[in-house]
Order: C-alpha cells, then sequence, then structure tokens
C-alpha cells in the first residue's frame, strides 16, 4: 500500500506525491493526486501545484486563470507566474514577477538579507591565510580504501550540476548524494577542535606541527561518518556525489581531508545563471538569490576567491561546461567518466530515464533529454541585466563567455 492511500484525506502527502510524480514526468498521475488534493482544500499550495502542471502541459491560458483567481500572490506564486510568463515570451512581465517573487520571499523569510561585509570578511581572510605556502603546510589525510569515495561537483547554482550528478549516478558505481552540508560542517567544527581568538581560517594554522597532523585523518572521517550516517558509504557503490552549490570556496579543506578527489567544476554563461536564479527560490550562498545586486555581487566574489585557489592549489579538476554539454552530450559525458577513470556505459547518455527524484528546481529538466532551450536565455532580460555586466565581466572573459 502507497502512503497516500493510507490517508487520503492529508493535503501534505497527497501534494508531496503529486509533486514527486510530476518531477519523475508522470504528469497524469500528478494531476489525479492533485485532484484528490484540491477535493479536501483549496489551500494556495494546491493552485500553485495547479498552475503550474498545467503550464508544463502547454495550457497556458488555463493556467493564467488559475493565478487570476488569487486575491494576493504569494512570492512562490510571483514566481510561478513569471516562469509562466517566461515560457510565452512575455519577459518584462516575468522579471517583474521575479523581482517581486524574491522581494516577498525575503519578507516572508522574517527579512532575509546578503550580509555583504560578512561575505567580504570571510573571503579576505581565506585569500589572506590560504596562499600556496600555508596550503602546502596544511596535512594530508591519507585515503580511506574501506569506503564509498566522493565526487564533489562545484559550481554557481544552477550551472548544470544536476544535470550533471544525474548523468553520473546512472552509471552502475555512482550513488547520488545530493546537496550535503559536511564541507560547510567542516569550517564550524574546525572552531571546536581547534580553538583560536582569530577564529577559521587562521585557526587551521595550528594543524602545521606534528602533534595536530591527525586533524586532517579526524576531519576526514567526520565527513564520511556523516555520508554513512545518509547511508552513501556502502552497499556496492565505489563513489557518491556531493554537489552543495558554492563548495569551491571550501576547497582548501576539501584537499585537505581528500587531496586525490575528483573534483567536476561545473560553469554556465554567469547572466544565464542570474536569471536561472531570480527565477527559482534559491537559498545558498548568504541569502544572495533575493537580489540581482547581491546575486552579481556574491558571484563575482566567489569567482575572485576560486581564482586565487586555482593559482595556489593547482586542483586537478575537470571543468565541464553546461553549454559545451548540451552541444556534445556524448563526448562530453564520454570526456567526464575518462577523468572518473570509470568505463563508459549507455545508461549515462539516458539520464532522464533514471526513475531518481532530484530535489533541486531542477527535477523537471533532469527527466528530459538534453536541449537548449536554456542557453542563452539572458538575452531575453539584456535590459535588466546591463547594469550588472561590469561585474561579472572578469568571469565571462575567463570562461570564453561574450
Amino acid at each position: 500500500m502507497i502512503i497516500h492511500d493510507l490517508d487520503p484525506r492529508d493535503l501534505k502527502t497527497l501534494a508531496y506525491w503529486s509533486t514527486l510524480h510530476e518531477g519523475r514526468g508522470d504528469l497524469k498521475r500528478a494531476q489525479e493526486l492533485l485532484a484528490r488534493a484540491e477535493a479536501v482544500s483549496s489551500a494556495d499550495q494546491v493552485s500553485l501545484l495547479k498552475a503550474n502542471y498545467l503550464a508544463r502541459a502547454g495550457k497556458h491560458q488555463e493556467a493564467f486563470a488559475v493565478f487570476n483567481s488569487f486575491t494576493e500572490l504569494s512570492g512562490a506564486g510571483h514566481l510561478e507566474r513569471g516562469r509562466l510568463n517566461d515560457r510565452i515570451g512575455r519577459y518584462a512581465e516575468a522579471w517583474e514577477d521575479f523581482v517581486e517573487g524574491k522581494r516577498r520571499l525575503a519578507a516572508e523569510g522574517s527579512g532575509l538579507k546578503y550580509k555583504k561585509d560578512v561575505v567580504e570578511t570571510l573571503f579576505n581572510r581565506c585569500g589572506q591565510f590560504f596562499t600556496r605556502e600555508n596550503i602546502n603546510l596544511l596535512p594530508k589525510a591519507p585515503l580511506r580504501p574501506d569506503v564509498a569515495q566522493p565526487i564533489f561537483i562545484v559550481g554557481f547554482p544552477r550551472s548544470g550540476t544536476t544535470l550533471i550528478e544525474q548523468i553520473l549516478c546512472s552509471h552502475s558505481s555512482v550513488r547520488a548524494g545530493g546537496e550535503l552540508t559536511f564541507l560547510d560542517d567542516l569550517r564550524r567544527l574546525a572552531v571546536d577542535v581547534l580553538p583560536d581568538p582569530e577564529g577559521y581560517p587562521e585557526n587551521l594554522g595550528q594543524t602545521w606541527t606534528a602533534d595536530r597532523h591527525h586533524i586532517a585523518s579526524l576531519f576526514r572521517d567526520y565527513y564520511l561518518a556523516r555520508a554513512q550516517s545518509y547511508g552513501l558509504t556502502s552497499g556496492g557503490k565505489a563513489f557518491f556525489t556531493d554537489k552543495m552549490p558554492f563548495n569551491e570556496i571550501n576547497l582548501p579543506l576539501l584537499k585537505m581531508i581528500f587531496p586525490k578527489a575528483k573534483i567536476i567544476h561545473a560553469v554556465r554563461h554567469p547572466l544565464d545563471v542570474c536569471v536561472s536564479i531570480m527565477s527559482n527560490n534559491m537559498t545558498h550562498g548568504f541569502a544572495c538569490g533575493y537580489r540581482v545586486e547581491d546575486l552579481t555581487h556574491h558571484l563575482a566574489a566567489v569567482f575572485a576567491l576560486t581564482e586565487h585557489y586555482r593559482s595556489a592549489l593547482e586542483p586537478d579538476d575537470f571543468l565541464l561546461k553546461y553549454e559545451t554539454l548540451i552541444a556534445d552530450q556524448a563526448g562530453q559525458t564520454r570526456k567526464l567518466l575518462e577523468y572518473l577513470e570509470l568505463p563508459f556505459e549507455e545508461a549515462c547518455l539516458r539520464f532522464h530515464e533514471n526513475p531518481r527524484y532530484a530535489p533541486t528546481p531542477s527535477y523537471a529538466q533532469v527527466t528530459e533529454k538534453i536541449h537548449a532551450g536554456s542557453v542563452n536565455r539572458h538575452g531575453h532580460y539584456a535590459q535588466f541585466l546591463q547594469p550588472f555586466v561590469g561585474r561579472l565581466r572578469p568571469m565571462m572573459d575567463r570562461y570564453g563567455y561574450s
């Protein structure tokens, strides 16, 4: 018996299972469950799901009728309507909805606000401490061959990280880990294990002494213990993925505990990233995603810090551009698997058939075959993005974007 049959009146259960089936591409079953949810409640959550399903089914006017039935739209409602406006080419109206939706979501979240000064202080300290000389002094944890190993997928949110993970977890040797917070948690653990008035990252200097070299293995074991509690290190898979957005700010810690780890750096046109983040409710990156001003500042700051790490660490990572993957799925997938030293499997090209539900805003896209529908999407919003192009120009030049 399926759980939604146990209590057919439970709105949250029905709505969740409806979303799950919608994410797997089974719109018919999703709408059946949604109809049952409508029978027990007229909650806004149900109406927004209905509008989403109608939009995905191409019934745009019916979807707009649902939005028109609201006396006032929530933040999530504005984003949903904005995405519908985007689908039918009403880009000015879409952007207006995105901006208003984000404003309301920030307010609904008790005044969520990007703390620019906190970010700049942390990033400056990381840049000053993690020099090539200091990084070479940090101890490196040895490999633990008794457990599955992480494959790190780093990059900005909406840069193709979910797509890459879906490709990889379609391989028989890889399990999907999703967005794991373990590296961020390690920063906090470091403060407890290595108390220092200056805090992180300066406290890592204590590990330079011989009697503190074990800290690297302690951090490694903490990460793997957390992974084990999620069921990621057993069951016959050699690898699991860790695709936490903005994990690149933790690269020195990553290389300290997994010096031989495979790292895939996902890259996408930063203006496309901006449009995609503005059109979805993203909570990553110090609450940077609620205003385009904050978003572009954070993207630029993370890029600058990552470039510094790249010069100091020289990580053996695999740079994978979203646009290149879209244009040459088979070729890039083969190169990706070669980098990971995994044999090629056809299932990786049929990732859209993977029944796994990816719990991110990209859940619908990864149930479809690869297409170029989202490439250069930013062109429709050029007038709204133009004031921020200068800020993003260094990374655009670095990765060959116009």
